[in-house]
This record gives structure tokens, sequence and C-alpha cells, in this order.
């Protein structure tokens, strides 16, 4: 235990516990915002998609592991004050330079915009903005402990208090910076604190060159580092449209929104993926009255998403009340400078209620059978927050709310040819629909639409009957025509019947999209992976086909090696923290994912629930440094992560029954219910990370060296488990079959630990 005498270690007149303890609590909070950082890049940069933060935890904590192993190299030969106080400028630094390459992402990596990027392309990316700052991270945490305390339970303290840092940060970045959009001031802290940090560490000329830095530094936010912010998001989209130009740029709650414009036409992007362009009238035409004429006289109708002009289209059938919902709140106020008078005008009518809502979240406020049309004009599913606009809970939420012979339109770009993956794709969607509408009709074409009602002979691809309803309506347009039905592919009943035959052969390997296992965005992945000929179309093919009998088995290795190490004192307790390292990184991103399926905000949020976890790991730390028969409190921990790993689906279960309540206030509990959990899987980390340095413990002078042993090995089993339950787990188990191969990972290293302390021979006694 702590007694807070000064070390011998710490040079000089010594350095005091307390600046230790708030080089620790900075770093923890530099760590924190500098992640976040990082995964707003990786999420902007690369489509949103939530299968990038696989690799890019997967870097973040390989370097936090090779940094704390090469801390502890380190301080076999060099004293951890002569280090600690550069480290810190070092850190400084490097996430200085992690934010400016961040905002620029795309551009220095020369990936178009819209375009997949190669799998190469993504590992370069992330491995730019994490390894730097990451390494910096592990490496001072050897350094830190050894500063700080003699015994290896010290380890244990400074895991809490860098974890306490953590969560201040995520609190103060996410509902104070992030809330008034401001990332730049989370560069700015994390700097700030570090040269603090710094400059109370160091001693003489040291400290004062520290303190005039970090002088400078808040000189220099004086003037605002948005600047910084701006030239990134320049650099991001220069020279990769030609002649379209960054006209706006702003981060919400979902993602990024950047609109870009060329001789009064724009594009408006999310996350670098096109969402859709304006004004563009052949298209608001055609897609509006396709839609509308699949439904008898529309007048309560609801836009998700689409553009202005389809608004303007939608009121020519006289309304009694159109709702128009964004994908993204905030995307009306992103493009109101650039709409035209008469877009202005359609949106101000009286008829037209614009909800700045999550769309999930509407439908539960709307009353049963009160929609006519729901015409689902949303980005296609290229990310899980996507994704959960075409599964078959969402799709029971819209049947709740449609009119018996109201319908729901939608559609997917398919390509005229539908290759296989293709077809993959588009009969995914399709069985989705057919598990809840009784009536679905495909229209082909280069884009698939998709009609579904429950009345008979309500959509249809009768071209007559379509035509008639169009004419009957009386409306008006300058292309689209009556004689579109006829015409076009979309109901050509060749191209229909050979639609229907492909779409056919891939329903017999489909299944419904559920929210406990989206797979529809892997689905749009490989297509779009193809298309750019980039490796990750194999290799999401590949998994998406593996059987639960294939992968779970594997979680039985770590058991297996600690029984043929368990004669090594040290080898199975430290299989057992990377165990544990692996299980909570791969629950975290079990609770992530479910997060965004049911909110779709992790962009903003992911600093709340990365902090949430930390929050625990600072708890299960501290009281891990009180415990005294160090082997019987790690089997306690593994009798504890199998019981949360089971329990993980059940929490989800619950949140997500909570969220579908219709009292909208009620999401936020939900939030709170997987932020406590969250916290829950990082009490029991941090409990198992203190419990094997008090029993591994040994003379004074080596405790940076088992320091750097068990942050070494918890962050490489967390860094596999990043990259094997995002990429692997995930996409072929759902969330609940991860959660359970959890389970089997710790029921095989409780009995692994449980065999090497009948082991005999070798075995460490309890501390």
């Amino acid at each position: 235990m702590s007694d807070g005498r000064l070390l011998s270690t710490c040079a000089g007149e010594g350095c005091g516990a307390n600046a230790v303890r708030l080089a620790a609590f900075a770093a923890g909070a530099a760590a924190l915002w500098a992640q976040v950082i990082a995964v707003r890049a990786g999420l902007a940069a690369f489509g949103g998609n939530e299968l990038v933060l696989a690799l890019l935890f997967g870097w973040w904590l390989f370097a936090v592991g090779s940094g704390a192993l090469a801390g502890g190299a380190v301080l076999r030969r060099v004293p951890a004050e002569k280090l600690l106080c550069a480290a810190l400028l070092l850190f400084a630094g490097v996430v200085f330079w992690e934010y400016a390459a961040s905002r620029g992402l795309r551009g220095v990596i020369g990936l178009p915009a819209g375009e997949c990027p190669q799998l190469g392309q993504v590992a370069a990316g992330l491995a730019l903005i994490t390894v730097p700052v990451s390494g910096l991270v592990g490496f001072l945490f050897p350094l830190l402990a050894a500063a700080r305390r003699e015994g290896g339970a010290g380890a244990g303290e400074v895991y809490g208090i860098e974890a306490a840092g953590s969560l201040t940060a995520a609190c103060l970045g996410t509902y104070v910076f992030l809330a008034n959009g401001r990332e730049d001031l989370l560069a700015f802290g994390a700097v700030a604190g570090l040269l603090l940090a710094a400059a109370v560490f160091a001693r003489g000329r040291a400290a004062a060159a520290c303190t005039g830095l970090l002088f400078l530094w808040v000189c220099i936010g004086g003037f605002n580092l948005r600047c910084l912010a701006e030239w990134g998001d320049a650099l991001r989209w220069r020279g990769l449209l030609g002649a379209f130009l960054l006209e706006r740029s702003a981060d919400t709650p979902y993602g990024n929104l950047a609109v870009l414009g060329r001789a009064g036409q724009r594009q408006v992007y999310f996350d670098g993926q096109l969402a859709f362009a304006f004004p563009d009238p052949l298209t608001d035409e055609t897609e509006t009255h396709i839609a509308a004429s699949q439904a008898f006289d529309p007048k309560r109708i609801v836009l998700i998403g689409g553009s202005p002009g389809m608004v303007r289209e939608l009121l020519k059938y006289a309304p009694s009340a159109l709702h128009v919902v964004p994908f993204d709140p905030a995307l009306p106020d992103v493009i109101a400078p650039f709409l035209d008078p008469e877009e202005k005008d359609a949106l101000a009518s009286p008829v037209v209620h614009v909800h700045a809502a999550d769309p999930r979240g509407f439908f539960r406020t709307l009353p049963e059978r009160s929609i006519d049309l729901i015409l689902l004009a949303a980005p296609e599913p290229s990310s899980a927050a996507l994704n959960r606009f075409y599964t078959r809970e969402f799709f029971e939420e819209i049947a709740r709310v449609r009119a018996f012979a109201g319908v729901l339109a939608l559609g997917i770009e398919a390509g005229i040819h539908l290759e296989e993956d293709t077809v993959a794709y588009a009969a995914a969607c399709l069985a989705t629909l057919r598990a809840v509408f009784p009536e679905v009709v495909v229209a082909a074409g280069g884009r698939l639409r998709f009609f579904a009602s429950s009345g008979s002979r309500v959509p249809t691809r009768d071209v007559d009957l379509l035509a008639h309803r169009f004419r009957s309506s009386g409306i008006a347009t300058r292309f689209f025509r009556d004689a579109f039905f006829a015409a076009d592919d979309a109901f050509r009943p060749e191209m229909l019947a050979r639609t229907d035959a492909r779409l056919a052969r891939g329903l017999a390997a489909a299944a419904p999209e559920r929210d406990a296992r989206p797979t529809l965005f892997l689905r749009h992945l490989i297509v779009a992976a193809r298309k750019a000929g980039s490796a990750l179309a194999e290799l999401f093919k590949a998994v998406l086909g593996l059987a639960p009998w294939q992968v779970a088995p594997w979680a039985l290795l770590p058991g297996l090696a600690m029984l043929c190490l368990r004669r090594r004192p040290a080898a199975p307790v430290l299989i057992a923290v990377g165990g544990t390292g692996f299980w909570g990184m791969a629950l975290a991103l079990v609770l992530l994912f479910a997060f965004q399926v049911m909110s779709g905000s992790v962009y903003h949020k992911i600093g709340m629930l990365a902090g949430a976890f930390m929050c625990g790991v600072s708890a299960g730390a501290l009281w891990g440094r009180r415990v005294r028969r160090g082997r019987t409190a790690l089997l306690l921990a593994e009798t504890a992560a199998c019981a949360a790993a089971l329990a993980t689906p059940l929490v989800i279960f619950t949140a997500a029954g909570v969220m579908r309540e219709t009292a909208m206030n009620l999401a936020a509990a939900a939030e709170i219910e997987l932020y406590l959990w969250n916290g829950v899987l990082g009490a029991v980390t941090g409990f198992e990370f203190s419990a094997a340095n008090v029993y591994l413990r040994e003379e004074n002078s080596r405790s940076g060296r088992i320091a750097a042993l068990t942050d070494g090995a918890d962050h490489l089993g967390a860094c596999a488990g990043a990259l094997l339950a995002g990429l692997v787990l995930l996409p072929s188990l759902g969330m609940t079959g991860a959660a359970l191969c959890c389970a089997l990972l710790k029921a095989g290293t409780f009995g692994g630990l449980a065999a090497a302390r009948r082991g005999g021979e070798g075995g460490a006694a309890d501390a």
C-alpha cells in the first residue's frame, strides 16, 4: 500500500507523489482526448464505417502495449525521473501533430471523396494518427509506476489515476467542448495539461522552460485553434473533386457533414460519402413520383433523408402533413445558406414539419395507422449507424404507424448486371422487408426500388395502373411523365423477370437484418470494395460465411496455453491479464455497436463510452490494490468476467427495450444503462490488472518492469480483442454471439489459472 513518501528514485530533492499523480492524471486525460480525435477522424475519413474502429483500436492498443514494454526495458538503464519530463513534452507535441494530421487524413493518404479505400490506405492512415500518440501513452505508464512507488501494486494506483483523468476528460469533452462544436479544444486542453504536468514535475531550468512553453501555448490558444481545423478540412477535400470546392464543413453528433459546390451545383457528403446533390430536379422528380404513385392519394407523408427538391415535389400532392426527418438532424441548418428561393419556400410551407430528431426516435412519437407514405431516402447502409434504418426492428416501427394501405418506399444502387455480391446485398434487404410486410414489390434497373405495404395491389408493377395514378394526381412536372413507367427499365417485363430470378437465388441464403446483428452495411462494403478492387471484399465475404462452430473453439486457446505453461510462475497470470484485455475490448466494441444501433451518435459520445469504461477501470484498479491474496483475487476476477460476458446480451436487450418505449425521454436512460455497464466491464478489467500486479510483485527495483509486463499483456490482449471482435466476431456472430465467445474465453482462462495453482512445482505463492 502507498505511504505517500517521496521516492528515492526521483532526482535530487525528489519529486513529490502529488507531482507524479498530476502527471498520471494529465496523461490519462490527454490519452482520452487524443483517442476521441482519432476515432472521429477515422469515422469522418472512411465513410463512418464502425469497422474502422477495430483497426484504429488495434493500432492504438498495439502501440500502447509496445510502448509499455519499451518503457520497461528503458528503465533497466535509465532512472524514471530523467525520462518523465521529456516524455511529457514529447507527448504534448505528438498530440498537436495528431490533431493536425487527423483533420486532413483523407487528403494526406490521397483518397478521393466517395471512393472505397484500399485496406492498405485505411491501415496506413489510422497508423499515422494513432501509433505516435498511443506509443507514448504506453511508454509513460511504467515510468510513472516506477516514479510513484516501490511495490508492484503501485502500477494499480497509476492505472487508476490515469483512468480518473480519462473520465474527467470524457465528461468535459463530450458535454462542453464537443457539445459546442469545439473539437479543437480537445487538442488545446490535452497539450495544456501535459505542459502543466511537465512544469510541475521538472526542476530548475527545465521547470522554467516548461512554464514558458505552457504560457506560449495558452497565448496560441487565444487566437483560436479553429483555423487549424479549417486548414485540415480544406486539405481533406483539396484537389479530389476537380472544380468542386469545400463551402462548408460541420461536425455533428452523428458525423461530419460537408457541402461542396461548383457553378450553383452542390453535393452533400456524410463522413466522406456522397449523400445527395442539389439542385437535381430530374432525380428529385423521378424518385418522388415513382414512390408516390405506389400509394393511393398520399396525404400524410414522412420523408426520411432526401434532398430539399424532394420536399418541393411531395408538396404537389397537397398533403395535410409532410414530416421531414433528416438522417442527421443538423443537416437543414448546414445546407440552409445554399438553398434557392423555391426550396426555402417549400420548407417554409405550413404543412411541412422539419423534425430535428433521430428518425428512429421520431417514429415512436407518431400514433398508429397515421401515415400514408414513408419515403426512406437516407444514404445507403455504409455503416452500422445507417444500417439501423434497414433492420427488422425499424421496419416494425414503420409498420406500426403506416396506414393499412400506406406504403414504405426505399431504394439501393445495384447496377444493371446484378452481380453475386450485389444480389446478396439486395436479397438481405428484401428478406428483411418480407419479414415485416405482407406485400413487397421490387422494381428493376440500376437502382433497385422496394415498395412494401399490407394492402393487396397497393404496391404494384402494373405500369398502366401506375401511369393512371400519376395522371389522376394532376401534377405538373418538368421532366417526369406517366410514360416513364412503360419506358424505363424499372418496370420492363424482361428486366423484372431477370431481377426476380436472381433475387430468388439470393433469398435462399439471406436472413432478415436485426439490430443485434447488422450485416447489410458489410454487404454494401463488399460491393463497394469489389468495384474499387479492394481486398476488403474478400475479407468480409469470408467472415460473413463463418459458422459459430468455426469461431467459438478458438476462444479456448488462451486457457490451453495456460495449461501448457502452468509450472511457470508468471506466464499463466500474464495470459489471464491478456485474456481480460481481449475480453474487455471485445465487449466494449459490442456495447459500442449496440449504442450506435440505438442512437447513432457514437461520433459525439465515444468519449463518454470510453470514459465510463475508464471510470470502472479506476475503481477496479484502486480496489485491486488492496487485495492481500493475489491468486484468489484473480480467480474472483475471472469468474466476474465470465458472468459479465453472459449478462451483456441481456443488458443490450433491456436497453433496446427501453429505447423502443414511446416516451422519447427514455432514450437517455438506455444510453446511461450502456454507460454503466461499460463501467462494470472496466471495473473487472482494472481489478484483475491490479490483482495481477499484487500477485507478481517482486523486489522493489523491478516494480517498473512488472508494470511494463502487465500493462503490455493487457494492451496487446486488448489489441487482439479489437481486431478479432471488430473484424470477425461481430460480423460473423453478431452482438450476442460475440459476448458468448468472450464468456467462453474467460471460462477457459479461469480453468487455466485453477490448474496453475494445482500445478505445484514452480507456482508462485500468494502475495
